[in-house]
Order: C-alpha cells, then structure tokens, then sequence
C-alpha cells in the first residue's frame, strides 16, 4: 500500500486553534484547484468528503483518497468542469450538513466543517466569469445535495425517525448555505458585468 504524505481535513478541524483556522483560510482555494483539471476532465471523485482530503501543511502538498464510483459525464466543455465540481461539492455539502448533529465530533469541529464546504464551494463560484453560469452551478450543487438526502432511510422505526430529524435539519444548513451564495454571487455579479459594460461604453 502506497503512503500518502499529511494528514485528513478532519484531524485539523478538530485539533482546533490556529491550525484549523489557518486550514480554513488557505485550504479551499488550494483544494479547488488541485480538482480543477480532474473536472475539467470531466471526473469526478465520487466520494469527495473532508476525511478524503488529506493536507501536508510542511511539503504543501494536497492528497485526495478513496476515490468512488463516478457518475457518467458524457461531453467535455466548459460545462463538463462545472458538472463535475457540482457532483462533487453536492456531496461534501450533504456530507458535513447530515454530520453537524453526528456525536463523533464536537460543536467547534461541526462548524468549522460547514465553514469549509462552504468556502470550497465559494472558491469554485470565483471562478465562473458569467453569472447564470454560477447561478446555474448552485442549483446543480443543491440538487446533488437533495439526491444524496432522498437515499437516507426515513421508516418509522426509531433510527428512521432520527434521520427524518437529520435530514430536516441538513436540508435547512444546505438551504442556508446555498441561499448565502446565491445572494452573494447573484447581485455582485450582476453589478460586475454592468460595470463591465458601461466601461465598454465609454
């Protein structure tokens, strides 16, 4: 078995402090672009998740492990990359939102688990010039995400009761979040290219 340099996402979350902090601040930007050709490919992870991400913060090296079974993407354009990120970003964001009530981790590593997914998905917006384009991705992330939500099992047992209440509370964290960043990369874009055009103008 081949060792992969650094540790998980996950283990400098819950370390807490500066470290996870500075995990925060710098890694979504980096985990972005070590996916960006594998997308552009039209690849994707298939199980892109925090405990799959592994950072050596010395060599600043990212590794990513345990790649699953991808869907079939069959074109490769510019609209292949977006579809691949969405699939994968979808699922980290259903990933950290039906963990945020888990018992395995605590109230600080939860939320600086959401803050992550959050960013990654903010720093993949970035760099989509149009803004229907990044309109269109987040609906494509929300709709992976409720895909993802439908497979939980909801029977009237009482483990099926305690997901539904899962369930319920995810779907209001990916809401949250995606409302966020429809708000942010609706109008700012749409200020954007209206400067844009005025500078065209003159």
């Amino acid at each position: 078995m081949t060792m992969v340099p650094g540790r998980k996402v996950n283990w400098y979350l819950r370390a807490g402090g500066d470290l996870a902090h500075d995990v925060i601040d710098s890694a979504p930007q980096a985990i972005v672009a070590a996916m960006s050709e594998y997308w552009a490919a039209g690849h994707s992870h298939g199980d892109f998740n925090i405990d799959n991400i592994l950072l050596d913060p010395i060599s600043r090296e990212i590794s990513f492990v345990d790649f699953g079974a991808e869907p079939l993407i069959p074109c490769c354009d510019s609209a292949t990359r977006r579809r691949s990120a969405s699939y994968d970003l979808g699922y980290i964001l259903y990933d950290v939102a039906m963990r945020v009530k888990g018992n395995a981790i605590g109230p600080g590593a939860r939320a600086r688990r959401l803050i992550l997914a959050e960013r990654m998905l903010r720093a993949f917006l970035e760099t989509i010039a149009r803004q229907e384009n990044a309109l269109h991705v987040i609906d494509e992330i929300h709709l992976v995400a409720r895909l993802h939500m439908e497979t939980i099992d909801v029977s009237l047992s009482p483990r099926g009761l305690w997901r539904r209440l899962l369930r319920s509370l995810a779907a209001r964290r990916i809401d949250t979040t995606l409302g966020r960043l429809k708000a942010q990369f609706g109008p700012a874009m749409q200020s954007s290219s209206s400067a844009d055009e005025l500078t065209r103008q003159q």
